[in-house]
């Protein structure tokens, strides 16, 4: 059954998520999911990428989120007027310039996924093979 907001659909998730910690879930896809509900009940949203990333936004380091024993290349989320929207860290929100603290107890930093894009376009705004 389908959530009727984009809450609803961040909690479902979370939960379905706490249910089974030990199942495969793609924080990408996450991401855009919520992405779609929130721009559906016409807000503002964009993906943000935290991790360490060089020059062309390829991982250079893992990251490791403090409720999950796994270390990840980077962590996709969606965010909302400065609310992190993310099932797998929470059922709800989380203010932005709390969010990076409280998931990997340091500051990671972010990037937009339209910034993270533009790395991928040459000066006639072609994109680059990698």
């Amino acid at each position: 059954m389908a959530s009727n907001s984009a809450l609803e659909h961040l909690a479902a998730k979370a939960r379905e998520i706490q249910s089974d910690p030990a199942g495969k879930y793609d924080c990408t896809h996450l991401a855009r999911e919520l992405k779609r509900k929130l721009e559906a009940e016409g807000k503002p949203a964009e993906i943000f990428r935290f991790g360490i990333l060089d020059q062309y936004g390829e991982p250079q380091q893992p990251v490791s989120p403090v409720k999950f024993s796994k270390k990840w290349l980077y962590h996709d989320v969606c965010c909302c007027e400065d609310q992190i929207y993310d099932p797998l860290t929470s059922e709800e929100p989380i203010p932005l310039e709390e969010y990076s603290f409280l998931v990997f107890r340091t500051n990671i930093p972010y990037h937009a996924e339209d910034e993270l894009l533009m790395l991928y376009m040459d000066a006639a705004n072609r994109p680059i093979r990698v």
